[in-house]
C-alpha cells in the first residue's frame, strides 16, 4: 500500500514531457503582445488556433525566428498578415512557365 502514492507522481512525471513535445502548452501564445514589429523583420505567420492552447492568436515569425503574439483583431497584425500574404504571392516567371512547356519570344 505504501507504493500507491507513488503511481501518480510517475504518471505525472512521464505524461506532462509528452505533452509539451506534442504540442502541449510549451507551443502555444499565452498573452497577445502590444509590440509593433517592422514589416520588414518578419518571415512569416500563422494563426494559433488549436484545442491545445487556450487563446487564439496571430503568431508572427520574425527573421531571427522569434514568436511575437498577436490579436486578430488588431489594424496593425491585419496589415503585417496582408504584406506577408502580398510576399507569397510571386509574379510567373519565364522560368515557371518553360517548365511547363510554354516559350514566347521576347
Amino acid at each position: 500500500m505504501t507504493g500507491l502514492p507513488f503511481i501518480p507522481v510517475l504518471l505525472v512525471a512521464v505524461l506532462v514531457p509528452m505533452a509539451s513535445t506534442h504540442g502541449g502548452t510549451s507551443n502555444c501564445c499565452l498573452k497577445i503582445k502590444n509590440t509593433r514589429v517592422n514589416q520588414d523583420r518578419l518571415k512569416s505567420y500563422y494563426i494559433q488556433d488549436t484545442p491545445s492552447c487556450t487563446l487564439k492568436a496571430v503568431v508572427f515569425v520574425t527573421k531571427k525566428d522569434k514568436r511575437i503574439c498577436g490579436s486578430l483583431r488588431d489594424r496593425w497584425t491585419q496589415k503585417r498578415m496582408a504584406y506577408l500574404d502580398e510576399r507569397k504571392v510571386q509574379p510567373t516567371t519565364r522560368h515557371s512557365l518553360a517548365s511547363i512547356g510554354c516559350y514566347w519570344r521576347v
